[in-house]
């Protein structure tokens, strides 16, 4: 595996939830805490645009139609191509989602509904959900107990969903049905035990293989189907956020990291925190479908 290499000159807090856009050749990802969209093409140093909402911006992923889908810390909101004001989609229910909460991270099935999960900004046990946004604009809740809403993502034939609640220290596996969105029956695919750090954001490649950010663990590794360490690669710092393939043949490998919470001292030894990342992962990603769901006549 080949060693990580910083792609571009830009440096978050929170850097997470990178997503390939496909249809504009774009990467994404967002500052979660600075509440920050960063866009940019998918080469070495290219300008990074970056557009502030003013409030926690969990995840973002792109839309069939062009747009921008936007899990803020009040909401989901549609962000229309060549616009920079956000239109609300919906919001979870007061009673479940208050000023307290904020969304992490978030993906799209194969048929382009939006997964997107919660958590209290102190982190406190149980406060979290995992919610689905149907094809018909429907949020509804999948999962409550939830303390870090964390990486998800789907095996090749969609028949698996990996889910990831971060102080667990696990990653748990359920049967999926992608036709009707439903979660079956559930194990624990794979325990961190003397691993470092927490599981945090998760991607999964063409071979069925899970590739796994370690938050304050400065590593990533790859797992296979049956939760079995294949490989790692060190990082040259400590909170590495979350991971994502890219590029035509979804070849390359890009990777999030963070510098939110390091004192002073550990900002100067990892003057790279908080950098995005890339590498040759040596073997292709598995396709993120955009996402699909109805816009609101």
């Amino acid at each position: 595996m080949a060693q990580p290499e910083c792609l571009f000159d830009h440096q978050d807090e929170l850097g997470e939830g990178p997503v390939w856009d496909a249809r504009q050749r774009a990467l994404l990802w967002v500052d979660i805490l600075a509440g920050r969209l960063l866009r940019a093409a998918p080469h070495q140093s290219a300008e990074v645009d970056v557009l502030g909402f003013g409030r926690p911006l969990g995840c973002a992923v792109p839309h069939v139609d062009g747009s921008i889908w936007l899990a803020l810390s009040d909401g989901i909101w549609r962000l229309a191509a060549g616009t920079s004001q956000p239109v609300r989609i919906t919001t979870p229910p007061q009673a479940v989602h208050g000023p307290q909460h904020r969304f992490n991270d978030g993906k799209c099935d194969a048929l382009g509904r939006f997964w997107l999960g919660t958590t209290l900004l102190d982190e406190a046990p149980g406060g979290g959900r995992l919610y689905c946004l149907d094809l018909d604009g429907r949020l509804h809740q999948v999962l409550d107990g939830v303390t870090v809403s964390n990486g998800l993502g789907w095996s090749p034939d969609n028949r698996t969903f990996y889910y990831i609640d971060s102080p667990t220290r696990r990653v748990q596996a359920f049967d999926f049905d992608l036709s009707s969105g439903q979660l079956g029956r559930t194990r624990t695919l794979i325990d961190f035990g003397d691993q470092p750090g927490v599981p945090d954001g998760l991607a999964v490649d063409s071979q069925g293989a899970l590739w796994i950010a370690h938050w304050d663990g400065a590593r990533l590794s790859r797992w296979d189907a049956q939760g079995h360490l294949l490989d790692w690669l060190d990082f040259p710092v400590a909170r590495v956020t979350s991971c994502a393939f890219y590029g035509e043949r979804l070849e390359q490998l890009l990777v999030t990291t963070a510098c939110v919470g390091l004192d002073d001292r550990a900002r100067l030894a990892q003057p790279l925190a908080g950098r995005t990342f890339h590498l040759d992962p040596g073997v292709p990603g598995l396709a993120i479908s955009a996402c699909r769901v109805r816009v609101p006549e």
